[in-house]
């Protein structure tokens, strides 16, 4: 799944609304949506077309900033930890 900046401010927004249960000992269990493990096995470990495009831009001299990078990270964790 690839986090865009919309979905990284709006779970930043649900994080700090809401209380979280950040006891890392004590997850809460949940079920897994039928057919999920299925898909999931069945996608690519790596998308190439991604791959491509960023090797493309690297090519062409596109490089990212150090602040997109760290928010692109930052809100990759945030949403993880908020499914």
């Amino acid at each position: 799944m690839r986090v865009d900046e919309r979905q990284v401010e709006r779970c930043l927004a649900a994080l700090r609304a809401a209380k979280v249960d950040r006891d890392p000992v004590r997850p809460r269990p949940r079920p897994v949506p039928d057919g999920l493990l299925d898909r999931l096995t069945a996608a690519p470990d790596v998308r190439l077309d991604v791959v491509r495009r960023a090797g493309a831009r690297l090519a062409a001299g596109k490089h990212p900033s150090s602040a997109a990078l760290a928010r692109h990270v930052v809100g990759r964790l945030v949403c993880e930890r908020l499914t």
